[in-house]
């Protein structure tokens, strides 16, 4: 290992840059570009060499060209990409002004400053003047695009168009999110540079652009140089981890990089775990979460996360710390995007011998129960329902075959733990003013607890222990009814609209179990609407619009209207609404005539038929108040039922 101080301009003599696999992509944002900027301005002004901090280099010995030697770039290519792209800013300017500049010995310099930009920093020429290859290249492997994107831009000829597609190398290619990024960098640096379209910042003289030019080629690095792989990966988590500059994905990344030598198969592995957690916005809350399933909250902060997903690697058995993950992955994706038959599969609920749990939950059930935790904003319990799924199976087929006694042992489970979760969530963050946080501990533990489990028992007290605090977690009646009066409202959410379908289709399957239709599906087109009862629009009965006007005009404090309560809605199929509603043809509007309107074409649902039966004598006066007393008369039943189901083994 070398350390040596160099200006920009030593760093890129005699040298040509290739960005490793393990390396992120680039993502330098508006907020770092003005950072620099404000620094590079403070220098010229005071007379300051520019300082940009520490670069490591790992000479490849390979794609020497010439006296060039070929290095990749192991720490600092966030930044080396940056003073690359802003120097194809300044040589376009350099370019601009060569154009119109009328003193000869200005555009001399112009023209000098250009060529060297170009040669020194962009690109490799040979003697003939033909440009051999771009100074910096995206990577040395195949499937990075943003060696499409360096080469189009570093191009001698290239004069700051982005499209979404160019000629690179001789072939249209279709350019990439990393072209975008450098866009945006590259657009913020042009337009400081040339001052165009900007008010406040008059145009730079060509002296500042002399300046600048100078400035950022002299801006001083620590230049540290290494020609071992493992020195290289090494030096690469000390420098990051230690810094916490990178995100805990990137860090684990060049950890298999440096670890399991079939880069092909890491870089495939890792792109399908990046995919499953819908791109990199979700890879460390991926990451978290796979480390709470196995070892709980402790330790699973930021800070320490990185170290400890090291520490589950046993026997320096690397590929299955990174294959169980990938599995992981595959789980995080279904649970928040996933059909209904894809989740069943990733829950190992169909691999029982002919068995499977449909016998007592069906796929639909299952994929309400989780569906519910997304409308109730809960997703600290994926890690809890992925290792209550993972013990189950590994359970019954502990000794890899069906065990029929531990299956018949656990066939409940399933239905009895879900709903333990739901009615949790929908009673406490759905309608209630918790925040979610609240359990995430208990979560993280009790994951723990069930995946490490050693035994069926262990298990069992595991999910008794758990459904125990639960049941103490959860919001009294009273204050459950409050929230659920004050919260339920139609056009509050599409969320609070999923709620309200959820509580009757709590009450549709309470009603009549073996008759059930299906209320609450969220993302399945069922056909099913929510009908105002006291209608939103005029009626043809004036004696009623009196009492309809009251109701629209009686608003609470957070510009609810009582006509849009969860008290003043029935649940009934998309076209008998429609039909309801059709202008062109003189249908009912007052809830008498709704009601023998509904009698006379069938009602799907049991539900609508005891509002119709138990409220019938209201409807003639059908006001605020009547709305009132349904809307607590649903609070109460969907509590009581949902108080009534087990929350023990």
């Amino acid at each position: 290992m070398e350390a040596n101080k160099k200006s920009l301009a030593g760093i890129f003599e005699n040298k040509i840059f290739d960005i490793p696999i393990y390396q992120r992509g680039y993502d330098w944002k508006g907020v770092n570009f003005e950072a620099l900027w404000q620094d590079i301005n403070y220098c010229i002004d005071n007379k300051k060499p520019l300082f940009l901090g520490t670069v490591i280099f790992q000479e490849s010995k390979e794609n020497n060209i010439g006296t060039n030697i070929s290095y990749q770039i192991v720490d600092g290519q966030q930044r080396i990409t940056t003073m690359t792209i802003f120097l194809t800013a300044l040589r376009r300017v350099f370019q601009e002004r060569l154009e119109i500049e009328q003193d000869s010995s200005a555009k001399e310099l112009l023209n000098t400053q250009a060529a060297i930009i170009n040669m020194k920093y962009l690109n490799v020429i040979d003697v003939l003047g033909k440009t051999v290859r771009q100074r910096l290249n995206g990577t040395t492997y195949k499937k990075k695009k943003i060696v499409d994107a360096l080469n189009y831009i570093c191009a001698s000829d290239w004069q700051g168009d982005f499209p979404k597609e160019a000629i690179v190398n001789g072939q249209k290619k279709r350019l990439t999110l990393q072209f975008s990024r450098f866009k945006n960098v590259y657009d913020d640096f042009y337009k400081k540079l040339s001052a165009k379209n900007s008010k406040d910042q008059p145009e730079i003289s060509n002296q500042k652009l002399q300046e600048l030019f100078s400035t950022i080629s002299s801006a001083d690095f620590v230049e540290i140089t290494v020609s071992d792989e493992s020195e290289a990966l090494y030096l690469f988590e000390i420098v990051n981890a230690r810094g916490k500059n990178l995100e805990i994905a990137d860090l684990l990344k060049n950890f298999f990089f440096s670890q399991v030598k079939d880069w092909d198969l890491v870089e495939q592995q890792w792109n399908n775990i990046v995919e499953n957690a819908d791109g990199a916005g979700g890879i460390s809350r991926l990451l978290k979460f796979f480390y709470v399933s196995r070892k709980g909250h402790k330790g699973s902060g930021s800070r320490e996360l990185y170290e400890n997903l090291k520490d589950l690697v046993e026997k320096n058995d690397y590929k299955s710390l990174l294959n169980d993950i990938q599995e992981f992955s595959q789980f995080f994706h279904e649970i928040r995007n996933g059909s209904v038959e894809d989740l069943f599969t990733q829950l190992k609920l169909n691999e029982y011998k002919g068995k499977t749990f449909e016998d007592v939950i069906n796929k639909s059930d299952i994929y309400t129960s989780v569906e519910l935790t997304r409308d109730c904003n809960v997703t600290l319990s994926d890690p809890l329902i992925f290792s209550f799924f993972f013990k189950m199976h590994q359970l019954i087929f502990e000794d890899g075959t069906f065990d029929r006694k531990i299956y018949d042992k656990l066939k409940k489970y399933p239905k009895q733990f879900l709903l333990a979760l739901e009615h949790l969530h929908f009673v406490n963050y759905g309608i209630g003013d918790r925040r979610a946080n609240d359990v995430e501990a208990l979560y993280a533990d009790t994951a723990s607890e069930m995946f490490n489990a050693l035994s069926l028992d262990e298990f069992r007290e595991s999910l008794k222990n758990l459904y125990a605090k639960l049941k103490e977690l959860r919001d009294p009646k009273p204050t459950f009814i409050a929230n659920f009066k004050k919260k339920m409202f139609y056009g509050r959410s599409k969320r609070t609209y999923n709620l309200i379908l959820y509580c009757f289709d709590k009450l549709e399957r309470d009603i009549n179990t073996d008759n059930y239709k299906k209320i609450y599906s969220p993302n399945e087109s069922k056909g099913i609407s929510l009908d105002h009862w006291a209608d939103q629009s005029d009626t043809y009965d004036e004696n009623y619009e009196i009492i309809r006007d009251e109701i629209l005009q009686d608003i609470d404090d957070d510009g609810n209207s009582k006509i849009d309560s969860i008290g003043n809605l029935l649940p009934i199929g998309g076209r008998l609404n429609k039909d309801m509603s059709d202008k062109n043809i003189v249908f009912p509007k007052t809830p008498s005539e709704k009601h023998k309107y509904l009698e006379d074409h069938g009602l799907p649902y049991n539900i609508q038929l005891n509002f119709l039966r138990d409220y019938k004598s209201k409807f003639k006066d059908w006001d605020s108040k009547s709305i009132d007393q349904r809307a607590d008369d649903l609070a109460n039943s969907v509590f009581d039922i949902i108080a009534n189901k087990h929350f023990n083994i």
